[in-house]
């Protein structure tokens, strides 16, 4: 079965999500020291600083969606997974390679707080993790059913393989990951903190900023939440 879908590597996304709004924040904070703070008010300040924040954001998500993320076409059969990339890139030099199903680790069909859908493939050689999702909306649909079809792959290749239990393909979604549970806690932490510094010394941190964090909180710990108890049940 072959499908279109949008293509892209978790290691560069994480890259893209973290190096690009600190160069940024680095650019702001020169600007903001070259310059003479004192002619301006805080409220100036605030609002600048909140500017460089959104821009920073919204240029990582874009350079995420739009180049970090390419169309690209996924192919399956009973014995090999194949994916052609649209185009190639300093990011992505080889625009077509295939595995087999021994060299998958893990296959996982994901909804993220956004109800957007996701594959998450992690193979072990060489040892990298990719996501794949639809292009658009309207193919969800499709997607779902492609995912059924494969799903049904690895679970007859895992069939084949009871001699081997340790060469079995796992289904273990990214908010079930380790990471995930790590990134949630340390962010409920960090909120707890951060309330009750704002209850001690409520000029600590501004209720915007400290609203922005729950707002961005609430959601990811939920669907960590939400994964880890459908797996015990």
């Amino acid at each position: 079965m072959k499908l279109q879908v949008k293509y892209s590597e978790i290691m560069k996304q994480v890259i893209g999500l973290i190096i690009i709004p600190l160069a940024m924040m680095a650019i702001a904070m020169f600007a903001l020291f070259s310059i003479n703070l004192d002619q301006f008010s805080e409220t100036v300040e605030t609002v600048v600083i909140f500017a460089f924040i959104i821009a920073a954001i919204g240029i990582s998500v874009f350079i995420v969606l739009k180049i970090i993320a390419i169309n690209a076409t996924l192919e399956y059969d009973n014995r090999f997974v194949n994916i052609r990339l649209e185009n190639t890139s300093f990011l992505y030099p080889n625009q077509e390679f295939h595995f087999n199903y021994s060299n998958i680790e893990n296959a996982a069909y994901n909804v993220d707080a956004s109800a957007r859908v996701f594959i998450l493939i992690k193979l072990r050689k060489p040892n990298k993790s990719m996501s794949l999702s639809p292009i658009n909306a309207d193919q969800t649909a499709e997607f779902e059913t492609f995912w059924n079809g494969f799903s049904e792959q690895i679970n007859s290749y895992n069939s084949s393989n009871t001699d081997h239990p340790e060469m079995k393909i796992k289904s273990v979604g990214f908010y079930e990951g380790k990471w995930a549970k790590i990134l949630a806690i340390i962010s409920l932490l960090l909120a707890l903190v951060f309330t009750i510094f704002k209850i001690i010394s409520p000029d600590v941190i501004s209720t915007w900023r400290l609203i922005a964090f729950y707002c961005c909180l609430i959601p990811f710990a939920s669907a960590v939440y939400l994964a880890s108890k459908k797996n015990k049940e």
